[in-house]
């Protein structure tokens, strides 16, 4: 189970690059206006609520959004300013930010105090983030969908307790 014994920075690490993958991902796309931001913020927001209140086991969770992540990436790689409607993709965002829920409430029942979990998700995120945006620049639309399949890889392997 992905739980507690989750590296709190991994998880981090993933949750910020498939964030940001999704941003960069649709901004190019789509559009790269307000609406598309707030459309994966709030999609994003969205998962990570109902993850917190959905009983899905975490690995499920994570299989979830991290294929679903993938699937929207693959299939846009190709394409430039596609003439959709960006809240066509609300649903992959928030299936993918459905695990960022679950990985908290099950985090918090660990051992590590609150405010050192959240702490070193957040670095692990803003690093998540960085590597999305250097990634894409440096190594293309690829980058995008290799590094958070690699970050969920991690998550996925079994733990020892």
């Amino acid at each position: 189970m992905v739980s507690h014994t989750s590296p709190p920075f991994l998880a981090g690490l993933y949750l910020g690059l498939s964030q940001a993958g999704y941003l960069l991902t649709l901004s190019r796309a789509l559009s790269s206006a307000h609406l598309t931001y707030a459309l994966v913020l709030g999609a994003w927001l969205a998962g990570a609520a109902l993850g917190l209140w959905l009983a899905i086991a975490p690995r499920t969770a994570l299989a979830l959004g991290l294929t679903v992540y993938v699937a929207v990436q693959l299939t846009l790689t190709q394409l430039d300013f596609v003439a959709v409607s960006p809240w066509c993709f609300a649903p992959a965002v928030a299936a993918s930010g459905l695990w960022s829920g679950r990985f908290f409430v099950t985090a918090i029942v660990g051992r590590t105090a609150p405010g050192e979990l959240f702490a070193r998700e957040t670095d692990g995120f803003l690093v998540g983030a960085l590597l999305a945006t250097l990634g894409y620049a440096f190594a293309g639309r690829h980058a995008l969908w290799v590094l958070p399949l690699v970050a969920g890889a991690a998550l996925l392997r079994p733990r020892t307790q």
